[in-house]
């Protein structure tokens, strides 16, 4: 099966804001343009990707979208995350796509073999995968058939609330799916985490 991938991306005067004891404005934009670039550059590379949508409202990383191959999404001005991801899985299933892959832009591990083995997981158990974020209570992707979407709900303990609305789905726990970045401690995480992360250059 192969699936249509959305990474939802804040606008960068917003992201990363608990990263401000350690990083100014325009660091914490930097890098999560950096680890964007490399998640879109790891969903190019798996060959069960059939297409990488952004869902967004910068205009900078509108650019970055395009320069890279992937389509634009408007991001629905209301409802924060929970509805802009809800946005782009419906419009990308009304485009035709069948199987949708939902993950974050600050993954700084991940790549193409990671890709191909989550969403091969999820084709073993119908199509349909999770994985947690390094805690084991926040979710980092998901999969699932374009007419199945499942109720969002981004924010903690969101796992155990996608899990149930994800019914058989195959829970991958890898670290180049768990780790995202958003806390100092996970810069930090990053830093010292093998195998060393294709955004290397960009962290501090």
């Amino acid at each position: 099966m192969r699936y249509a991938a959305l990474v939802p991306v804040k606008s960068l005067d917003r992201c990363k804001s608990r990263l401000s004891p350690t990083l100014t404005p325009a660091q914490r934009a930097d890098l999560q343009l950096a680890m964007l670039r490399s998640v879109l550059a790891a969903l190019a590379g798996a060959e069960r990707v059939a297409a990488i949508a952004i869902i967004t409202r910068d205009r900078r990383v509108d650019a970055l979208a395009r320069e890279c191959g992937a389509m634009v999404l408007a991001e629905p001005e209301r409802g924060g995350l929970n509805a802009a991801v809800r946005a782009g899985c419906r419009q990308l299933a009304a485009a035709g796509h069948e199987a949708l892959f939902v993950l974050p832009a600050d993954l700084p591990f991940l790549d193409a073999a990671v890709c191909e083995a989550f969403l091969a997981a999820a084709d073993a158990a119908g199509g349909a995968a999770i994985a947690p974020d390094i805690h084991g209570t926040g979710t980092n992707a998901m999969a699932f058939p374009a007419r199945a979407i499942p109720r969002f709900c981004y924010g903690p303990g969101s796992y155990l609330l996608h899990r149930v609305g994800l019914p058989g789905a195959a829970c991958v726990e890898r670290i180049e799916l768990s780790l995202d970045v958003d806390t100092p401690d996970d810069l930090t995480r990053a830093a010292l985490t093998p195998p060393r992360p294709a955004t290397e250059p960009a962290l501090p």
